[in-house]
């Protein structure tokens, strides 16, 4: 940018248009650029460009109160409390965002593996019918060997399903710890501009989205080891 910029000012100060208007160009195509790129980061940040629409909209809340608490925050640097807790509810805020993101776009994938669960159920009450059929020992051995098989992998896709039903859980307690964030922020804002000290409540409700960003971990981490 400064570079094409520098090419303008030369060709402006030799009077020479064609430097002027390449100088000009370079530097427009490099903003438009730099603006794309700017962008594309904020929509990955975001999780619009990881995520499906319906994902999207369940995550829609959680980033709007991220958003909220950071413009809560950025407007009130002169308050003593959100100047010293602010930046922790930010930082925390964005975190549980970002893990948000990862935990619908794992449980999108798990998810698809789940799909597969129709098929694994049907070919055990096959092979149950076949080994009750069979009059062969090395057979049944056989079958009996691929139906406990089918039966562990059945087994698992019922524990991939409690673990989707956890992630809706913790998707929820996300929403309500960010909204309690923002409104510990607005009241510490509003008890500094008469004197009183209002961060205590605050850093207790920062305590309680640490705990659950440490759960999202957790859930995390199993939730790539089901899909990996």
């Amino acid at each position: 940018m400064l570079l094409w910029l520098g090419l303008a000012a030369a060709g402006l100060a030799v009077r020479n248009p064609l430097i002027f208007a390449a100088g000009l160009i370079g530097a427009g195509f490099t903003l438009v650029k730099m603006t794309m790129e700017r962008v594309r980061l904020e929509r990955l940040e975001s999780g619009l460009d990881v995520l499906a629409p319906p994902d999207r909209a369940q995550l829609a809340p959680i980033r709007r109160l991220r958003q909220e608490i950071e413009a809560l925050v950025d407007g009130h640097k002169r308050s003593a409390s959100i100047a010293v807790i602010g930046p922790e509810a930010v930082h925390e805020a964005k975190q549980v965002h970002e893990q948000c993101v990862r935990l619908l776009s794992l449980r999108r994938e798990m998810r698809r593996a789940l799909a597969d669960s129709g098929a694994v159920a049907g070919e055990i009450t096959s092979l149950e019918r076949r080994l009750a059929d069979s009059k062969s020992e090395g057979e049944r051995t056989a079958l009996q060997s691929a139906l406990d098989a089918r039966r562990l992998e059945a087994t698992h896709f019922v524990k991939m399903e409690d673990v989707l039903a956890t992630v809706e859980g913790d998707l929820v307690q996300a929403q309500a710890a960010l909204s309690e964030i923002k409104a510990r922020l607005s009241v510490a804002a509003a008890e500094e501009r008469v004197g009183e000290a209002a961060g205590e409540d605050l850093r207790e409700a920062l305590g309680r989205v640490r705990a659950l960003s440490k759960g999202f971990e957790e859930a995390e981490a199993f939730l790539k080891d089901q899909v990996t």
